[in-house]
């Protein structure tokens, strides 16, 4: 297959799943992965919402590096790119839900708030036909 196919074929189990594990590589070169609700997605551009204190916050602006993965049964993708941490308002627009204030409770503007966005560069499906490498443009 060639990348537009494998690009939409990833999209499309993207627009399917609720829940992405991603990997940080902590201060001690470990990988760290976490599962996080999928809260917007542009493409293979996924967005979540975290807290300052976090240790994954932490660990990216320390090293962007990261990868991301999810899964539909037996096939999955995973993608390798970078997590940028993000304040501004368009971005807390895309992954803001109602109930939120339980956790910020200052509201959208609440200065604990920020997005990670997720940018990959390159990745691996794998389906029932084996594994795809591909770059995503």
């Amino acid at each position: 297959m060639v990348n537009k196919q494998l690009t939409t074929k990833a999209e499309a189990m993207a627009s399917k799943v609720k829940t992405a594990y991603i990997g940080s590589i902590g201060s001690d070169g470990f990988p760290n992965v976490k599962g996080m609700e999928i809260r917007g997605r542009e493409g293979l551009v996924f967005y979540f919402s975290t807290n300052v204190a976090t240790l994954r916050l932490q660990q990216y602006q320390t090293n962007p590096k990261a990868a991301l993965y999810i899964h539909r049964g037996f096939s999955g993708v995973q993608l390798l790119g970078r997590m940028d941490v993000l304040d501004d308002d368009a971005s807390k627009r895309i992954v803001w839900h109602e109930g939120d204030e339980f956790y910020y409770p200052q509201g959208f503007n609440d200065p604990t708030f920020k997005v990670l966005r997720f940018t990959p560069a390159t990745g691996r499906l794998n389906d029932d036909k084996g594994p795809h490498d591909f770059t995503v443009e």
